[in-house]
């Protein structure tokens, strides 16, 4: 049976502390154990092969459950004495003052944090009250240049209709000026043109007159050489004047030699 085991069968079996053979689930840790192992580790552990393996099974559970008390003792013990150590500390005077200026401090800072806390409210306050205070005086900057540029389009409004009455105004009084103008011209070439018309009639009379007393003159001049049947009109016993003859394109063609052979044009040519 020793000669077949194997190296963990023997760290299972030979280990002190977690083993198990020992059925104390207060005391034992199977966390380390295989689930393939755990079986056998049991069944090997309550099997009686002999009365040697009996005794020193025995043996060893025996030595479990002392060490198994023991180390409750000592764990029972030594949570009593930390207990105790622990509030001999807590009641001590020293922790007494310390928790008290712990407490005190803890106190100071929270006055500190609430005295912080309004200064910066205040602080908030004061900063909002200002940022109202320059919105506004932006709006009311905003309205007075509103109220600057309705001004000044009113201005440039009026200025425009003065503009355009004032251009009406002096394109009616250079219309009249114009109308006037033309008049006093027309009437300055009347009377110039009556005033020329009265000089060419002085000249065309006076030329009349040269004319006359110049024919005049020759007449009688030559009434001294010739003698002249009196109311006689060569114009009245003149003879009338033959009829034109009419063209005909047939006996007599336009733009050809006449009489010519072949009755060709005088433009062509062979």
């Amino acid at each position: 049976m020793l000669r077949s085991l194997v190296g963990s069968e023997m760290c299972i079996r030979d280990r002190w502390g977690t083993n198990p053979r020992t059925p104390n689930d207060a005391n034992q840790n199977y966390h380390g154990v295989g689930q393939d192992t755990w079986g056998r580790a049991v069944e090997r552990s309550y099997r009686r092969e002999d009365a040697e393996q009996w005794r020193r099974s025995m043996d060893q559970q025996y030595r479990d459950a002392l060490n198994n008390a023991r180390d409750t003792d000592t764990n029972r013990l030594c949570e009593a004495e930390a207990e105790r150590e622990v509030k001999a500390i807590y009641d001590s005077a020293a922790e007494v003052t310390r928790r008290a200026n712990y407490e005190a401090q803890h106190r100071r800072e929270l006055a500190w944090r609430e005295e912080q806390q309004k200064l910066h409210n205040a602080r908030e306050g004061d900063l909002e009250q200002r940022l109202a205070g320059a919105h506004l005086a932006e709006e009311e900057k905003r309205q007075w240049l509103e109220s600057m540029q309705d001004a000044a389009a009113h201005r440039a409004s009026v200025a425009r209709q003065l503009a355009a009455q004032d251009a009406q105004i002096r394109s009616h009084v250079e219309a009249q000026a114009n109308a006037h103008f033309q008049t006093v011209i027309q009437a300055e070439e009347e009377r110039a043109a009556a005033a020329k018309t009265a000089a060419d009639e002085a000249q065309l009379a006076k030329f009349k007159a040269q004319t006359a007393a110049s024919r005049g003159a020759e007449t009688a001049e030559r009434d001294r050489h010739r003698t002249f049947v009196p109311g006689f009109s060569y114009s009245a016993h003149r003879m009338a004047l033959p009829e034109p003859e009419q063209h005909n394109p047939c006996t007599k063609p336009r733009n050809l030699v006449y009489p010519i052979r072949g009755w060709r044009h005088k433009s062509h040519t062979n």
